[in-house]
């Protein structure tokens, strides 16, 4: 393990198969930061902008930008403010989550969920790859308890976050979302359950850094 580079986990999923969930537990049982879309509503708060803001342009890309826009100005821990865009392309988007990432892991121990971040920290010398998967009536059950909505909305919100998801990483990173062969660890959480899937994680983690995990407990 390199010292000079703390441990990060990205966990790579399918919507509904609970990588947030995950995430989230992984964070708090390794005390780690956690980021995904909680850490840009409480930017939002300190930053005194209003929750809509934040779903008020129904372009993927460009929620996703807001989000890390919101991240990357949230400098208490670890990130140095950068001049960026007011009206970002794709490509600058795309580069400015990157650093984002790219700051945080070098700095922090951290998880990130989803963010491209398994391909951006692929040279990571401490970088755990995880991929959630799971069946189909597994994921609408849960996005239909997640969002409240009928089953026919989440089949339809599953069909098309696969496609968003799919694109968007192959278009930055040139990578197939579903090749296993750049994660370290795949899990299909429908079969194991979200409780088994954490503590699997944990054992693969404790297997591959030994002791030296515990210098972030």
């Amino acid at each position: 393990m390199c010292i000079e580079f703390p441990l990060a986990i990205s966990i790579s999923r399918q919507l509904g198969s609970g990588g947030s969930v995950l995430g989230k537990n992984l964070a708090k049982e390794l005390n780690f930061v956690f980021l995904d879309r909680e850490i840009v509503r409480a930017a939002a708060d300190r930053l005194g902008i209003h929750g809509e803001e934040l779903e008020d342009n129904e372009e993927k890309i460009n929620s996703v930008w807001k989000s890390f826009l919101l991240n990357f100005q949230y400098t208490d821990l670890f990130y140095a403010p950068v001049p960026i865009p007011i009206v970002p392309n794709d490509r600058e988007i795309y580069e400015v989550e990157a650093d984002i990432i790219l700051r945080a892991a070098k700095e922090k121990p951290v998880v990130i969920v989803g963010r491209g971040a398994s391909h951006i920290l692929k040279d990571h010398p401490n970088h755990v790859s995880i991929f959630l998967h799971a069946k189909t009536a597994f994921r609408q059950k849960r996005s239909q308890e997640i969002y409240n909505i009928s089953e026919s909305k989440a089949s339809k919100l599953i069909y098309e976050t696969d496609i968003t998801r799919q694109r968007h990483l192959h278009k930055f990173t040139g990578q197939d979302m579903y090749d296993l062969r750049n994660y370290n660890l795949t899990i299909d959480t429908s079969i194991v359950g979200l409780d088994i899937a954490e503590k699997i994680i944990m054992h693969y983690i404790q297997l591959r850094f030994g002791d030296k995990i515990r210098d972030y407990k």
